[in-house]
């Protein structure tokens, strides 16, 4: 198998561990996925999310051999029946395009960036045939709490978007601050009482009541210290070895 094969499927990566069945169960979900459309619907995630490896290795042998791998044929050789069947519908898609290079996509993706670069939304900017760009999208899905299963990075970015103008965006939060707000409860500091006669100039009596209210912080925060103070005292003195006598404690007084 070539890295000229996974360019031209439009994978991820130029490399697979065969040793790793674990990636190659990524990849040909990922081809399914795109490309071959040979299962049902949602089969790709499926077989990414099926944590029973003998069910989801019986079920990449089938796939093979529904591509024409023999029984007994290595990973490498089973993987590249399925790539090859992926490149050739690619190239039925294309019109039977003669040449399906790395470097005929990149030119392609070169000609739709250039094609955006001028565009408002910073999305058209994006590479969404790099590596980087695939690592981001399921980073970013993760950090939503959205499945980053996905084969398609291009897809994870979607759900992703979509997530966050729901969610997210300046209407919808301005929307939640304003319900938070309105069940919590907030002290009128016009009805709070100062303990005198209230002046009839507005600014010193709102000023006293400004000066009441760091007051009582401020008691609170020395009663507070004391509690605390006497907690560390009783540590210091309390002999643990010896049992308390109840008969001597007197309730009521």
């Amino acid at each position: 198998m070539s890295r000229r094969k996974l360019r031209g499927v439009e994978y991820d990566r130029d490399y697979v561990n065969f040793d790793d069945d674990t990636e190659i169960r990524r990849l040909i979900a990922t081809v399914e996925e795109v490309h071959l459309k040979r299962r049902g619907e949602n089969w790709a995630a499926q077989m990414l999310d099926e944590s029973d490896v003998q069910k989801w290795t019986a079920e990449l042998e089938q796939y093979f051999r529904d591509f024409g791998a023999p029984d007994g044929c290595s990973r490498a050789a089973a993987v590249d029946y399925v790539l090859s069947a992926a490149v050739e519908k690619i190239y039925e898609q294309k019109g039977g395009d003669d040449e399906l290079s790395s470097a005929r996509l990149k030119s392609e993706v070169e000609k739709v960036l250039e094609a955006h670069k001028d565009s408002q939304n910073p999305l058209n900017r994006l590479d969404y045939t790099s590596p980087k760009f695939a690592e981001n999208a399921r980073a970013l899905c993760s950090i939503l709490g959205i499945s980053a299963h996905h084969p398609d990075p291009k897809i994870l970015m979607k759900a992703a978007c979509l997530y966050i103008s729901e969610n997210l965006s300046e209407d919808v939060i301005a929307e939640e601050t304003e319900e938070v707000l309105k069940k919590k409860k907030l002290l009128d500091i016009k009805d709070f009482p100062i303990g005198m006669v209230a002046p009839k100039n507005g600014a010193v009596h709102f000023s006293a009541r400004l000066l009441r209210l760091i007051s009582l912080k401020q008691l609170r925060d020395v009663s507070k210290m004391i509690n605390e103070t006497l907690v560390e005292i009783q540590n210091l003195t309390m002999d643990m070895s010896k049992k308390a006598n109840y008969e001597q404690v007197q309730y009521g007084h």
